[in-house]
């Protein structure tokens, strides 16, 4: 049997047409506890289930318990298949398809991203509009804020004392911005990779030692040589040390050089380095 109803713009005839005609009205469907389990804006083209749609151009989902919170247990959007299920964005070979975390009313202020651009296939991840981590076509990741850094010594730092903080006055660069005045801050709590090359010249027999420590705000990592018993005065000396140390978030960590001797000739090069970076 077919069935026309015109007044609510629904017609049955081996399928079911609502609102063909087009118009701007809404559709809603109830649930037992739910006014708006189905509702489409005929006016705005978009679709809510379990709401009112006002966020996005497309499908609003919004559930909750009795308390009216949000489910947290990534039952929301269930797609089930018992081989292998899925979900495809398809855009442009020219466009790129995206997910955003908001955590506000407005699904535009978003918080996080994770996106697939096709022009130059690749994969990015990131918070706010600023990109952490991206995966390239051939598979390379590259996190353009993650901390590293190299420095080197600009001017030669005659006559050192003991304890003397050795003078980077040179920046190759500086990533995420944590080495400043000599010394490298860790931003966050975790392992660093810290490198130590520092040449010393003009040390003569008469220096009873002469040590370089990286020193953190936990720990002190020493390189120490004596020099007392050699036959003549060394042309220069390399002191290199090469350290993954725990730091937490605002630790510090610098190079300090110390000569044990009553000339103290001893001079750090221009050719010494200090270099570090995140590892986990």
């Amino acid at each position: 049997m077919v069935a026309k109803i015109p007044a609510a713009g629904v017609s049955l005839d081996g399928a079911v047409v609502v609102n063909e005609s087009s118009a701007a009205v809404d559709t809603r469907i109830e649930s037992n506890a739910n006014t708006h389990m189905l509702f489409v804006d005929g006016t705005n083209n978009r679709v809510g289930v379990g709401t009112t749609p006002d966020l996005g151009t497309g499908l609003h989902i919004r559930t909750s318990d009795g308390g009216g919170a949000v489910h947290a247990n990534g039952d929301n959007l269930v797609i089930e298949q018992s081989d292998k299920p899925g979900m495809s964005f398809v855009s442009g070979t020219s466009g790129f398809g995206t997910i955003y975390f908001s955590d506000g009313a407005d699904a535009n202020a978003y918080r996080g991203f994770i996106q697939y651009g096709h022009t130059a296939d690749q994969l990015i991840f990131g918070t706010s509009s600023t990109t952490h981590m991206k995966i390239d076509s051939i598979g390379a990741v590259t996190k353009p804020l993650q901390p590293a850094f190299l420095a080197h010594a600009a001017s030669v730092q005659t006559n050192i004392t003991s304890g003397t903080t050795v003078a980077f006055g040179t920046e190759r660069f500086d990533q995420n911005a944590d080495f400043a005045s000599n010394t490298f801050t860790a931003p966050v709590t975790g392992r660093y990779r810290l490198d130590v090359n520092i040449r010393v010249d003009n040390i003569t027999t008469n220096t009873a030692f002469f040590s370089a420590a990286l020193t953190t705000s936990n720990y002190s990592y020493n390189n120490l040589i004596s020099t007392n018993q050699w036959d003549a005065d060394p042309a220069q000396m390399m002191f290199a040390m090469s350290i993954l140390v725990d730091m937490d978030a605002n630790d510090t960590a610098v190079v300090q050089v110390s000569e044990n001797s009553s000339s103290d000739t001893g001079d750090v090069s221009t050719a010494s380095f200090f270099s570090g970076n995140l590892v986990c």
